[in-house]
C-alpha cells in the first residue's frame, strides 16, 4: 500500500507572493481558492511530502504518478518530510548491491517482471510501460545527497512494482514502511513469490544491521540438518488440509535451504544469534510433540551438528537458552506466535501458529522486539557457548 501523508496547500504556502513553479510560469494563488489554482494541469491531487531539498515539493497526480516541481525559494519555516524517490533509490540501489545486478541486468529483468504481473493482474496494464537501463540511472541520481537535475522527476505505481517484482522484493520495501504502525502480511497459500521476497528481505535487513536476532519455539532451519528440517516442517503443519500443507511446507523448505546455504556462506559478514527456551530443547530431546514424528537418529545427528557448529568461534554462531522461570514474564510477547526475528532497529518478523508471516519498519514495533531480545539474553543462564556446549552434550547422551 502506497502511503503519502497530505499537507493542506493552506499550511504550506504562507504567502502568495513570488512563488514560481518549475519554470519561468509563476504560481498564482487567487485568495478565494489557493487549492484549485495549484492543483491545474497534470497536477489535480493534494499535496503531499517534500524531499530532502526544502525548496521541492512531492505531489500525485490523477495517474498516480509520483514527482516533484521546484520552488524558486524555501518554504519559510515550514518543515517538509521526505518524498518517496530518494528512499526508493536507496533500496533500490541497496538490492542491486545485494544481488549483485547492475541496472542495465536489472532493465532486462523488468521486461519479464512485466509479463509475469500481467499475467496476475491481467486487468492492469503493465506492457506500455518502459524500464530501460536509462530510466534506472536517472531514477539510482536520487540516491546521492545532491542528486542531479537530469534525476528522474516522476515515477509511475506501476513501475515501482514491475522493478520490485525483477528484485523479488515488496513494493512495500522499495517504497519504505517505517512510518507504518499496521505490520505486513505474507500468506504462504497467496503467492508464489513470497518466498523469495522472504529470502531477499532478510538478507538485506542482515547485511543493514551486522546481526541476525531471532527466538522460536524450535531450531531455525539454518542450524537444522535438511533431513531434520523436512520432517519438521511436515510434523509442524500436520493439521493443514493436505493441498495446501504440501504448498506450505514447500515454500519454507525453499526458505530454509537457501538461509543455511547463507549461513555458511564464507562472504558472510553478519553474526547469527538463536534464542530458545529450555523446556523447547527438552522437546527435541524426549521427541515430544511435533518431534514425536521424527526419528531419534535424524535428531540426535541435528543436535550434534548444532554443538560443532557452536564450537567454532569463527562462524559468529551463537546459541542462547533460558530456563523457562528465568524469562517468565517474557512469554507474555511470544505467546501467539511461534518465531520472532529482528535486526537492530531496521527491522522484525514473526510467525504465527497458522504459517503467516508479518514483517514491519515502525520504530517502535522494532524497538519492542528488540528490547526483549536483550531481556532474554542477559536473563538466560545459558548465554556462553561453553555452558551450551555442555548442555547439548548431556542431552544427547540422554538420545
Amino acid at each position: 500500500m502506497l502511503f503519502f501523508a497530505l499537507f493542506p496547500p493552506q499550511q504550506l504556502f504562507r504567502s502568495r507572493k513570488g512563488l514560481a513553479c518549475g519554470g519561468p510560469r509563476p504560481l498564482r494563488l487567487p485568495k478565494q481558492s489557493p487549492a484549485q489554482a495549484y492543483c491545474s494541469g497534470t497536477v489535480r491531487a493534494r499535496l503531499c511530502v517534500a524531499t530532502h531539498r526544502r525548496n521541492d515539493i512531492y505531489f500525485r497526480s490523477p495517474n498516480l504518478r509520483f514527482g516533484f516541481k521546484e520552488l524558486s525559494k524555501p518554504i519559510g519555516t515550514y518543515e517538509v518530510r521526505k518524498g518517496p524517490l530518494p528512499e526508493l533509490a536507496r533500496r533500490i540501489k541497496l538490492c542491486l548491491s545485494n544481488q549483485r545486478l547492475s541496472s542495465t541486468r536489472l532493465a532486462r529483468r523488468c521486461d519479464d517482471a512485466a509479463q509475469v504481473l500481467h499475467q496476475k493482474f491481467p486487468e492492469r496494464e503493465y506492457g506500455g510501460f518502459r524500464i530501460d537501463d536509462d530510466k534506472l540511472r536517472h531514477l539510482l541520481m536520487w540516491s546521492s545527497d545532491e542528486p542531479k537535475k537530469s534525476a528522474l522527476k516522476s515515477i509511475e505505481v506501476e513501475v515501482i512494482e514491475i522493478i520490485a517484482q525483477a528484485l523479488h522484493v515488496p513494493a512495500d520495501y522499495l517504497l519504505g514502511t517505517r512510518y507504518r504502525r499496521n505490520a505486513i502480511l505474507w500468506d504462504p497459500l497467496c503467492d508464489s513469490d513470497e518466498a523469495e521476497h522472504i529470502i531477499h528481505l532478510m538478507n538485506i535487513y542482515e547485511e543493514e544491521a551486522g546481526e541476525f536476532v531471532g527466538w522460536a519455539e524450535f531450531l531455525p532451519c539454518s542450524l537444522e540438518t535438511p533431513e531434520f528440517m523436512a520432517k519438521h516442517h511436515e510434523a509442524i503443519f500436520q493439521n493443514i488440509e493436505p493441498r495446501q500443507r504440501r504448498v506450505i511446507v514447500d515454500k519454507f523448505n525453499r526458505i530454509g535451504n537457501a538461509r543455511r546455504s547463507r549461513l555458511f556462506d564464507p562472504k558472510r559478514t553478519h553474526s547469527f544469534t538463536e534464542l530458545l527456551y529450555l523446556s523447547d530443547l527438552e522437546r527435541i530431546v524426549k521427541g515430544a510433540g511435533e518431534y514425536s514424528r521424527i526419528d531419534p537418529e535424524l535428531r540426535k545427528t541435528c543436535l550434534l551438528e548444532l554443538k560443532d557448529l557452536i564450537s567454532q568461534p569463527s562462524l559468529r554462531i551463537n546459541l542462547v537458552i533460558a530456563k523457562d522461570d528465568e524469562v517468565g514474564p517474557l512469554r507474555q510477547l511470544s505467546r501467539d506466535c511461534d518465531g520472532i526475528v529482528v535486526n537492530k532497529d531496521k527491522h522484525t518478523h514473526w510467525r504465527t501458529h497458522a504459517g503467516d508471516i508479518f514483517w514491519s519498519e515502525n520504530g517502535e514495533t522494532v524497538k519492542k522486539h528488540y528490547q526483549w531480545t536483550e531481556q532474554f539474553r542477559q536473563k538466560a543462564y545459558y548465554n556462553e557457548p561453553e555452558k551450551v556446549i555442555a548442555l547439548l552434550s548431556a542431552a544427547m547422551d540422554s538420545l
